[in-house]
């Protein structure tokens, strides 16, 4: 049976070679703020993109973009307010996507939800 890390670790991996695939630069994965993470962290058109990266083998449940809630927005929003302080001059906008990964390897259903919150919190 796969761990809840091992899971996370897959569909971060699946995400960014999509994000790769479509023309982002991937600058970081996992980047960390104290107990607060982002799962990837991208560049594309003078736009950084934090995203926030959630597979399920099935969708019983929930879609996997559900999970990302208040909490966890607050959370990724935390973490790209540093990361824009301290890794960009000011220039570049910002945008704060899920990718919601579901089925079975190796038919996986991938969905890009760009402008998925906003730092309104």
């Amino acid at each position: 049976m796969e761990t809840t890390s091992a899971i996370g670790e897959e569909g971060e991996e699946i995400a960014a070679n999509y994000l790769a695939s479509a023309g982002y630069e991937i600058k970081a994965k996992r980047w960390r703020l104290g107990k607060n993470e982002v799962d990837i962290i991208a560049f594309k058109n003078n736009t950084v993109c934090f995203v926030e990266v959630k597979l399920r083998k099935s969708t019983t449940v929930a879609k996997p973009w559900q999970a990302v809630n208040r909490a966890k927005q607050k959370s990724i929003i935390r973490c790209a307010d540093a990361y824009l302080r301290w890794h960009t001059r000011g220039d570049s906008e910002a945008r704060f996507d899920v990718i919601s990964i579901t089925g079975p390897a190796p038919n996986y259903q991938i969905e890009h939800i760009e402008h998925a919150f906003y730092a309104t919190m």
